[in-house]
């Protein structure tokens, strides 16, 4: 785990990395990340609170002890973690982030300028965050251990584990079926990680090309892309869903009320693509599932929700992380099916019930996708 943050802070310029690189691994290995702020403090997020370099390279609790980040320092910073070359990253950018080797994302913000071709250029840099990815499996639930023939969003706040999850469920779907993965922002599977066997990851692409290459030659059971959100992402989804393909995405909502507001997703779900909605713990358990949504318009039970573990103990849960790394197969030990089926329903509220309901097409566009 100390590994991913020395990776990460290696691409920073010397003032930074050399110090950084000298922190202790027991500290380092749970750090998420590492925040930089024009005029403001070099900062180290951990779960239990946040951490900052001082000018001697040693780790304080201190504000006032900080080290400051000076204009020019954040300018090569920026330059540095571009690979010294801005205009290639450009594109990058201009969505709000950089993807370092090994999945590491950066977030930049400061003053964006339109240029005479309406393209964006950010300058003025004011801050920079550097999220640190772990190639981290996590446990799953019984019913997502075997692979879907209907489509699930998995939704969480962000930094919940919404990556985390879907490289754990692509690593143990791999073993039993085709899998395409789309990873646009190359956070799932970063160059140079060892991707599972029956998997086919298109690094980069744009949604709607991604998958419309996986389709056209790949012949997959189970499509999985990372964070869908804008128009685009809907219709590509919806093209996938048509040609008879399972799609498992995941999504920027912390409850089913932040899910329908968000307009893209409401119009996607009101055509059936997706049955199951998992929602992620948060920040604090990542990767850990909280509850279950039934959203197939057509179920008596579309809306309502379940916990997690219910009908099951959580010792027949369906595989650790370790199994997922090693490979260890276990069966369905006589569970039914759909043990989400079984549990005690909470009901949904009433305004949902009418979209819930709507007698469109199962898997239709839907016009205003």
């Amino acid at each position: 785990m100390a590994q991913s943050f020395y990776q990460a802070a290696a691409a920073l310029p010397a003032e930074l990395s050399d110090p950084l690189s000298r922190l202790d691994p027991e500290f380092v290995r749970d750090v998420t990340e590492i925040r930089l702020r024009t005029f403001g403090p070099v900062m180290l997020r951990k779960p239990q609170g946040v951490f900052f370099l001082n000018g001697r390279g040693v780790l304080t609790s201190e504000l006032s002890d900080a080290k400051k980040m000076s204009e020019a320092l954040m300018n090569d910073c920026f330059h540095a973690l571009c690979g010294y070359s801005v205009h290639s990253a450009q594109p990058q950018i201009n969505q709000g982030y950089l993807t370092l080797s090994g999945g590491h994302r950066v977030g930049v913000c400061g003053t964006m300028k339109q240029m005479p071709d309406q393209s964006y250029f950010v300058q003025e840099i004011a801050g920079i965050n550097i999220r640190i990815a772990r190639n981290a499996m996590c446990e799953l639930p019984r019913f997502l251990a075997d692979a879907p023939r209907e489509g699930i969003l998995i939704a969480g706040e962000p930094a919940s584990g919404k990556t985390t999850l879907l490289r754990s469920l692509v690593r143990w779907w791999a073993r039993t079926c085709c899998v395409s993965v789309v990873d646009e922002r190359q956070e799932l599977f970063p160059a140079g990680q060892m991707r599972p066997l029956d998997c086919d990851v298109f690094s980069g692409y744009p949604k709607h090309i991604g998958m419309q290459h996986a389709l056209r030659a790949f012949s997959p059971q189970v499509l999985v892309c990372d964070e869908i959100g804008a128009k685009e992402d809907a219709q590509a989804v919806c093209s996938a869903v048509n040609a008879g393909v399972c799609v498992v995405a995941s999504v920027h909502a912390a409850d089913l009320d932040g899910l329908y507001k968000r307009e893209p997703i409401r119009m996607l779900l009101e055509t059936g693509a997706f049955t199951k909605a998992v929602f992620l713990k948060g920040r604090a358990s990542p990767g850990q599932v909280r509850d279950i949504y039934d959203l197939d318009v057509h179920s008596e039970s579309a809306g309502r929700r379940m916990p997690p573990d219910a009908g099951r103990s959580r010792r027949n849960n369906a595989c650790t992380a370790a199994e997922i790394q090693t490979g260890a197969a276990r069966t369905n030990g006589g569970l039914p099916a759909q043990p989400w089926r079984n549990a005690q329903p909470a009901p949904w509220p009433d305004r949902r019930d009418a979209a819930a309901r709507r007698t469109s097409s199962r898997y239709g566009v839907s016009a205003g996708v």
